[in-house]
């Protein structure tokens, strides 16, 4: 929700693969490849919140009736992505006349890391009465509004690491109807 607010996204992303592939032809009937694979990812995604506007007058105990509260803030988010990829695989193509038969073994591994780091940068508690004129104070520090409505002003650094790995295998048979 953003009430009278503004938003600044910046994203961006940097990407290399490579593969190595040998292929191997033998008799008319038999044919193999072999090979490897890297792939390196890193993606950046991040947006400031200039100037939203939070209705704080619900949770602040101090609330006086006919007046408003309102906290002003700014946030910054930033989501960092990075994956390594490696495999290794191989496949084996044998023709037996109307029927191929492929086998093929492939090693996945993956290393991901994730961090999102989330800030409340600024926070300004405004009170403005709503009776006949509006009238509102000079901004206050807000950061205890803002923590009563359940923002966590420094959410720190939120990493999250995993690996992964997988051993895939490949069984097809195609065979041909007609000559």
């Amino acid at each position: 929700r953003n009430e009278g607010g503004y938003y600044d996204v910046d994203a961006n992303g940097r990407q290399l693969t490579q593969e190595l592939r040998l292929s191997w032809q033998g008799d008319k009937r038999s044919r193999a490849a072999v090979g490897i694979y890297a792939g390196y990812f890193d993606q950046r995604f991040g947006y400031e919140l200039i100037g939203d506007r939070i209705d704080s007058s619900t949770v602040l105990p101090a609330s006086i009736p006919g007046t408003t509260s309102t906290v002003i803030a700014d946030f910054r988010y930033r989501f960092n992505n990075l994956a390594m990829n490696q495999a290794v695989f191989s496949e084996l193509d044998y023709d037996f006349g109307r029927t191929l038969l492929t086998l093929g073994l492939r090693y996945d591994r993956e290393q991901r890391e994730q961090q999102a780091p989330f800030t409340v940068t600024r926070a300004d508690l405004v009170t403005c009465s709503t009776t006949l004129i509006t009238v509102c104070t000079p901004p206050v520090d807000g950061t205890a509004a803002l923590t009563a409505l359940g923002f966590i002003p420094e959410a720190g650094n939120n990493i999250a690491a995993a690996e992964y790995d997988a051993l895939l295998q490949k069984v097809a048979l195609q065979y041909t109807l007609l000559p």
